[in-house]
Protein backbone atom coordinates (compact mmCIF):
# COMPACT_ATOMS: atom_id res chain seq x y z
CA UNK A 1 0.00 0.00 0.00
CA UNK A 2 2.41 2.28 0.53
CA UNK A 3 4.25 1.51 -2.39
CA UNK A 4 1.45 2.51 -4.01
CA UNK A 5 1.14 5.31 -2.35
CA UNK A 6 4.94 6.67 -3.24
CA UNK A 7 4.45 5.87 -7.09
CA UNK A 8 1.67 8.09 -7.38
CA UNK A 9 3.17 10.76 -5.35
CA UNK A 10 6.15 10.29 -7.97
CA UNK A 11 3.31 10.52 -11.13
CA UNK A 12 2.23 13.59 -9.48
CA UNK A 13 5.17 15.45 -8.84
CA UNK A 14 6.61 14.30 -12.05
CA UNK A 15 3.41 15.16 -14.03
CA UNK A 16 3.89 18.71 -12.23
CA UNK A 17 7.36 19.34 -12.98
CA UNK A 18 6.70 18.07 -16.84
CA UNK A 19 3.76 21.33 -16.67
CA UNK A 20 6.31 23.72 -14.85
CA UNK A 21 9.00 22.94 -17.70
CA UNK A 22 6.76 23.87 -20.43
CA UNK A 23 5.28 26.72 -19.24
CA UNK A 24 8.82 28.07 -19.12
CA UNK A 25 9.91 27.07 -22.18
CA UNK A 26 8.19 28.38 -25.85
CA UNK A 27 9.13 26.50 -28.69
CA UNK A 28 8.01 27.96 -32.14
CA UNK A 29 8.47 31.97 -32.84
CA UNK A 30 4.06 31.86 -33.49
CA UNK A 31 4.08 30.46 -30.27
CA UNK A 32 6.12 33.28 -29.22
CA UNK A 33 3.76 35.75 -30.32
CA UNK A 34 0.55 34.26 -29.11
CA UNK A 35 2.51 34.27 -25.55
CA UNK A 36 2.97 38.28 -26.26
CA UNK A 37 -0.37 38.74 -27.34
CA UNK A 38 -2.06 37.08 -24.10
CA UNK A 39 -2.90 40.26 -21.26
CA UNK A 40 -2.09 37.41 -18.72
CA UNK A 41 1.55 37.20 -18.99
CA UNK A 42 2.34 41.38 -18.72
CA UNK A 43 3.77 41.73 -22.39
CA UNK A 44 0.82 43.59 -24.05
CA UNK A 45 -1.74 46.37 -22.56
CA UNK A 46 -4.71 48.10 -24.09
CA UNK A 47 -6.49 51.72 -23.79
CA UNK A 48 -9.32 53.03 -25.67
CA UNK A 49 -10.43 56.87 -25.74
CA UNK A 50 -12.27 58.44 -28.71
CA UNK A 51 -13.48 55.15 -30.27
CA UNK A 52 -9.60 54.49 -31.25
CA UNK A 53 -8.06 51.73 -29.22
CA UNK A 54 -4.45 51.59 -28.63
CA UNK A 55 -2.21 48.72 -27.45
CA UNK A 56 1.46 48.46 -26.61
CA UNK A 57 3.81 45.12 -26.63
CA UNK A 58 6.70 44.83 -24.93
CA UNK A 59 9.05 42.94 -27.58
CA UNK A 60 11.53 40.63 -26.00
CA UNK A 61 15.33 41.65 -27.21
CA UNK A 62 16.39 38.35 -27.71
CA UNK A 63 13.16 38.24 -30.49
CA UNK A 64 14.29 41.15 -31.83
CA UNK A 65 17.66 39.78 -31.86
CA UNK A 66 16.47 36.60 -33.70
CA UNK A 67 13.96 38.18 -36.26
CA UNK A 68 17.05 40.85 -37.82
CA UNK A 69 18.98 37.59 -37.68
CA UNK A 70 16.76 35.71 -39.59
CA UNK A 71 16.65 38.33 -42.64
CA UNK A 72 20.13 37.45 -43.23
CA UNK A 73 21.30 40.67 -43.76
CA UNK A 74 23.49 40.88 -40.69
CA UNK A 75 27.07 40.16 -41.38
CA UNK A 76 26.49 39.71 -37.27
CA UNK A 77 25.69 36.05 -35.30
CA UNK A 78 22.52 35.99 -33.15
CA UNK A 79 24.68 36.40 -29.97
CA UNK A 80 26.17 39.49 -31.00
CA UNK A 81 23.06 40.82 -31.76
CA UNK A 82 21.47 40.09 -28.65
CA UNK A 83 23.54 42.11 -26.56
CA UNK A 84 23.45 44.93 -29.20
CA UNK A 85 19.42 44.87 -28.84
CA UNK A 86 19.71 44.63 -24.51
CA UNK A 87 20.77 47.69 -24.58
CA UNK A 88 17.34 49.16 -26.06
CA UNK A 89 13.70 48.75 -25.26
CA UNK A 90 11.72 48.12 -28.06
CA UNK A 91 7.76 48.53 -28.06
CA UNK A 92 5.04 47.83 -30.74
CA UNK A 93 2.40 50.20 -30.66
CA UNK A 94 -0.84 50.09 -32.54
CA UNK A 95 -3.76 52.33 -33.37
CA UNK A 96 -7.01 51.31 -34.89
CA UNK A 97 -10.51 53.05 -34.76
CA UNK A 98 -13.91 50.84 -33.61
CA UNK A 99 -15.38 52.48 -37.00
CA UNK A 100 -14.67 51.37 -39.97
CA UNK A 101 -12.80 53.74 -42.85
CA UNK A 102 -11.64 55.56 -39.76
CA UNK A 103 -7.99 55.54 -39.29
CA UNK A 104 -5.43 57.60 -37.55
CA UNK A 105 -3.90 59.33 -41.38
CA UNK A 106 -7.48 60.31 -41.96
CA UNK A 107 -9.45 61.12 -38.56
CA UNK A 108 -10.58 64.85 -38.72
CA UNK A 109 -8.93 65.28 -42.44
CA UNK A 110 -10.58 67.43 -44.52
CA UNK A 111 -7.67 67.53 -47.64
CA UNK A 112 -4.91 66.21 -49.08
CA UNK A 113 -2.66 69.14 -47.47
CA UNK A 114 -4.33 68.15 -44.03
CA UNK A 115 -3.49 64.59 -45.01
CA UNK A 116 -0.47 65.04 -45.79
CA UNK A 117 0.60 66.75 -42.70
CA UNK A 118 -0.85 63.87 -40.66
CA UNK A 119 1.44 61.62 -42.18
CA UNK A 120 4.18 64.14 -41.26
CA UNK A 121 3.42 64.21 -37.79
CA UNK A 122 2.62 59.90 -37.56
CA UNK A 123 5.93 59.93 -39.30
CA UNK A 124 8.45 62.37 -37.17
CA UNK A 125 6.33 64.16 -34.84
CA UNK A 126 4.75 61.09 -33.05
CA UNK A 127 8.35 60.77 -30.83
CA UNK A 128 7.86 64.04 -29.20
CA UNK A 129 4.33 62.57 -27.87
CA UNK A 130 5.49 59.32 -26.71
CA UNK A 131 7.68 58.77 -23.28
CA UNK A 132 8.38 56.74 -20.19
CA UNK A 133 7.48 58.42 -17.30
CA UNK A 134 9.57 57.17 -14.40
CA UNK A 135 8.51 57.38 -10.34
CA UNK A 136 10.55 60.45 -9.87
CA UNK A 137 8.19 62.02 -13.19
CA UNK A 138 11.29 62.33 -15.48
CA UNK A 139 10.31 62.02 -18.85
CA UNK A 140 12.34 59.50 -20.88
CA UNK A 141 12.08 60.04 -24.91
CA UNK A 142 12.24 57.57 -27.60
CA UNK A 143 15.52 57.31 -29.67
CA UNK A 144 13.85 56.15 -32.61
CA UNK A 145 10.34 55.55 -33.80
CA UNK A 146 9.49 54.13 -36.85
CA UNK A 147 6.08 54.27 -38.60
CA UNK A 148 4.56 51.21 -40.22
CA UNK A 149 2.37 52.78 -42.81
CA UNK A 150 0.68 49.95 -44.32
CA UNK A 151 -2.60 48.57 -45.60
CA UNK A 152 -3.46 46.86 -42.14
CA UNK A 153 -6.59 44.86 -42.05
CA UNK A 154 -9.33 47.75 -40.04
CA UNK A 155 -6.70 50.62 -40.80
CA UNK A 156 -4.41 49.55 -37.86
CA UNK A 157 -1.29 51.45 -38.06
CA UNK A 158 1.64 50.15 -36.19
CA UNK A 159 5.12 51.88 -34.62
CA UNK A 160 7.96 50.70 -33.35
CA UNK A 161 9.17 53.06 -30.46
CA UNK A 162 12.89 52.42 -29.36
CA UNK A 163 13.87 53.78 -25.53
CA UNK A 164 17.12 53.64 -24.28
CA UNK A 165 17.98 50.69 -21.32
CA UNK A 166 20.38 52.33 -18.89
CA UNK A 167 20.97 51.97 -15.80
CA UNK A 168 18.61 54.97 -14.74
CA UNK A 169 15.96 53.15 -16.79
CA UNK A 170 16.48 49.58 -15.15
CA UNK A 171 17.04 50.91 -11.72
CA UNK A 172 14.49 53.99 -11.70
CA UNK A 173 10.99 51.42 -10.90
CA UNK A 174 9.33 48.41 -10.64
CA UNK A 175 7.09 49.68 -13.56
CA UNK A 176 7.68 50.76 -17.35
CA UNK A 177 5.26 53.44 -17.89
CA UNK A 178 4.77 53.97 -21.56
CA UNK A 179 2.35 57.26 -21.88
CA UNK A 180 1.11 58.40 -25.02
CA UNK A 181 0.42 62.39 -25.17
CA UNK A 182 -1.96 62.91 -28.21
CA UNK A 183 -2.62 66.30 -29.83
CA UNK A 184 -3.98 65.44 -33.14
CA UNK A 185 -6.54 61.84 -32.47
CA UNK A 186 -8.63 63.48 -29.53
CA UNK A 187 -7.79 61.26 -26.98
CA UNK A 188 -5.94 62.89 -24.35
CA UNK A 189 -3.14 61.21 -22.40
CA UNK A 190 -3.16 57.47 -22.18
CA UNK A 191 -1.08 54.92 -19.91
CA UNK A 192 0.32 51.85 -20.86
CA UNK A 193 1.72 50.13 -17.61
CA UNK A 194 4.07 47.46 -17.52
CA UNK A 195 5.21 45.17 -14.50
CA UNK A 196 8.99 44.40 -14.78
CA UNK A 197 8.36 41.34 -12.35
CA UNK A 198 6.21 40.23 -15.34
CA UNK A 199 8.92 40.87 -17.75
CA UNK A 200 11.36 39.44 -16.51
CA UNK A 201 9.25 35.83 -16.64
CA UNK A 202 9.92 35.90 -20.08
CA UNK A 203 9.80 31.95 -21.00
CA UNK A 204 13.31 30.23 -22.55
CA UNK A 205 13.21 30.86 -26.13
CA UNK A 206 13.66 26.94 -27.16
CA UNK A 207 13.60 28.32 -31.14
CA UNK A 208 16.41 30.61 -30.37
CA UNK A 209 18.73 28.43 -28.39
Amino acid sequence: MLKGYRTKLFTIVFASFLMYSCSNTITTEAALLEWINNPENGFSKKATANGFLFSAKYLPSAYLAYAEFKKGDSTKDIETLSKEFENSMTLLFSIEHEQQGIDATNYNVENMVAYKERINQLNFDIKNHMFIKEKNGKKIKPVLTTFENSYEIGGKKTFYIVFPKNKEVKNSSETIDLVFDDTFLDTGISHFVFQKEKINQLPTLEFIN
